[in-house]
C-alpha cells in the first residue's frame, strides 16, 4: 500500500513561493519550472493543492511603510480593496450602520507567509479583512468573491433576525 502523497504544493520560503511536484521517478519532492520536475527533467502536470512552509521567517507581524500606506491609499483610491467602499463611509452590518475603518490586509495571509513586505498589504475595509480572515485564494478575484459572498450572506442573516425571521426561511 502506497502512501498517499499530495500531488503538488506550493512551498513557501520566506517571501517567495515555489511550486514543487511529487517525482515517481526520483521518489522525492523537487521544484517544478514551466511543467518541468527540475531533479530529473521529468514532465508534471500536478497543480498545487496545498501550501507549505519551507522555511522560517520573523513571524513578527508588522504594518506597511507610511510611504506605502500613501501609495497604496492613492492607488485604490481609498477605497476597500475587496468591497471598494470609501473609508470613513458609512454601511450596513448585522442590523446596524456603522463606519467603514481602514484595516491594512496581508493578500497572502500572515499565518502562511510569516513575513510583512509591503506589496503583500492592501487597504481593505474592517468588515472585508475579518471576513477574508486567513484564507488563501488563486486570484484577487477569487477573494473578491468569497468576501462579497460572505458579507451579503451575513448581513442578510442578521437582517433577517433582527426582524424576528429565521434564517433558513
Amino acid at each position: 500500500m502506497g502512501i498517499n502523497r499530495p500531488r503538488g504544493y506550493l512551498g513557501i520560503y520566506d517571501t517567495i513561493i515555489l511550486q514543487k511536484g511529487w517525482c515517481e521517478n526520483c521518489q522525492c519532492y523537487s521544484f517544478v519550472r514551466k511543467g518541468i520536475l527540475q531533479c530529473c527533467d521529468a514532465r508534471t502536470d500536478s497543480t498545487p493543492t496545498a501550501w507549505k512552509r519551507e522555511s522560517l521567517a520573523t513571524g513578527i507581524r508588522r504594518k506597511p511603510s507610511p510611504g506605502y500606506k500613501r501609495e497604496q491609499l492613492l492607488a485604490q483610491d481609498h477605497r476597500c480593496f475587496y468591497c471598494n467602499i470609501l473609508f470613513g463611509g458609512h454601511r450596513s452590518w448585522k442590523g446596524k450602520i456603522v463606519k467603514v475603518r481602514i484595516e491594512w490586509d496581508h493578500l497572502v495571509p500572515f499565518a502562511y507567509l510569516q513575513s510583512n513586505p509591503d506589496r503583500n498589504f492592501v487597504a481593505a475595509c474592517h468588515i472585508c479583512n475579518r471576513l477574508k480572515s486567513s484564507k488563501v485564494f488563486q486570484t484577487v478575484e477569487e477573494a473578491r468573491a468569497y468576501v462579497e459572498t460572505k458579507r451579503l450572506t451575513k448581513d442578510q442573516s442578521m437582517r433577517l433576525l433582527c426582524e424576528g425571521i429565521p434564517a433558513s426561511s
